[in-house]
């Protein structure tokens, strides 16, 4: 739903609207606290508290480069993907496909 309304498909206008900001802000203020209130590995948690620091920072920073709501959400997303990946959040996943030994991937849980 956010990125419908951030990427300008539902309300529609030409103009910038509550609606689209509420669709840009949507990972941050629906995804990410409810990924955050429900029981989760600590990898994963780990990559909700950052991003819920990080996405601020893009959301206030991004507009003076790219003034484009859509940007904004996509940027959102995919700084989420980057930090699921990169904190090793993704492992345990079942149709994922597991890392073997020696080709990288996130290090072996202590």
């Amino acid at each position: 739903m956010g990125g419908l309304l951030a990427f300008n498909v539902i309300w529609p206008t030409d103009e910038p609207s509550i609606p689209r900001l509420i669709g840009m802000w949507s990972v941050w203020m629906f995804a990410v606290p409810s990924l955050r209130a429900r029981d989760c590995p600590k990898r994963e948690k780990d990559a909700l508290n950052v991003l819920f620091l990080a996405i601020p920072a893009v959301n206030v920073a991004l507009p003076f480069v790219w003034k484009s709501f859509a940007a904004a959400f996509s940027a959102d997303v995919a700084l989420m993907a980057a930090l699921y990946v990169a904190n090793g959040a993704l492992e345990g996943f079942p149709d994922l496909p597991a890392a073997e030994e020696g080709q990288g991937g996130a290090p072996p849980q202590a």
